[in-house]
């Protein structure tokens, strides 16, 4: 069920604070830290649940100060690259922060691999090297796929709601694969808990002709080839492409605002999910 009234909030609050022209200049890229992963979710509460293959997903709950029984809770689910900061990054971009103001009871998913779940053995290699070795950490399965977010992590973040707000239903809004999965779930699960569902940058197709970005990526045979530039957090330019393109339109964003991404809401990418994106970009279906 959409919900147009929805979709107006998103669309507006995903682009508050965004509408200044940059001055152009690139900063150097950062990785999310412990410290500032933390700073991002001082709000909010941290709970944690395990998926049927073992798995450790973080939710960060923004309580609103007084319960609304007519209000059901809100699920934000970032796309791929990006973690749960992506919808708090601080107190003036903050969608999470908004709709608590508001009086709903909000809950940020990190998908596995990304924030504070559970991530593979080397998206933190750096971190065992410096003997901060992430208790979360495990190795073997490094090529998780969006299928394993349908029907494994999805379901368990439903299963924690249940438990935590006793609701039986939640209102979905999903960032391009946050999106894509979900609308991955209601055709292959009982979408009865989904009340509401919000697709922000949903890639379901791609018509052609393709442009010139997403032809350079075609391009590309091994998944491999391409996980060096999204592990890269995809911001430097391959001849006359830059694939930061595919994130962001440069001239609307605040230098500011770019930083404070970079800084805190970025993430790896397993081959797997790549994978799927070539096939995807080359078919020119989901």
């Amino acid at each position: 069920q959409w919900n147009a009234g929805w979709v107006l909030c998103v669309a507006l609050l995903c682009t508050a604070g965004c509408a200044a022209p940059s001055g152009g200049g690139k900063e150097p890229v950062r990785k999310p830290t412990p410290a500032s992963l933390a700073a991002a979710l001082q709000t909010s509460e941290t709970y944690f649940v395990r998926t049927d293959d073992g798995w450790t997903l973080a939710l960060h709950r923004y309580k609103p100060a007084s319960s609304d029984p007519g209000k059901i809770p809100v699920v934000l689910c970032h796309d791929m690259t990006l973690n749960s900061a992506f919808w708090d990054l601080d107190e003036s971009q903050s969608l999470a922060r908004y709709l608590r103001d508001q009086g709903f009871d909000v809950w940020t998913v990190d998908l596995r691999g990304a924030g504070q779940s559970t991530k593979p053995g080397w998206l933190s290699r750096a971190a065992i090297m410096e003997g901060k070795g992430d208790p979360r950490t495990r190795f073997g399965k490094e090529d998780w796929t969006v299928d394993d977010i349908i029907h494994l992590d999805i379901p368990a973040v439903l299963r924690l709601l249940k438990e935590k707000t006793g609701q039986e239903q939640v209102s979905w809004v999903g960032h391009g694969m946050g999106a894509s999965a979900m609308a991955g779930f209601l055709v292959t699960h009982d979408g009865n808990a989904i009340k509401h569902f919000v697709a922000v940058g949903m890639p379901m197709a791609f018509p052609k002709p393709l442009n010139d970005i997403l032809i350079e990526l075609a391009k590309r045979k091994e998944p491999g080839q391409l996980a060096a530039r999204f592990n890269g957090l995809g911001m430097e330019p391959s001849g006359e492409v830059t694939f930061g393109e595919l994130f962001y339109h440069f001239p609307n964003m605040e230098a500011r605002t770019l930083g404070t991404i970079r800084r805190k809401a970025f993430e790896d990418v397993s081959d797997g999910v790549l994978d799927q994106f070539l096939v995807m970009i080359r078919s020119g279906e989901f």
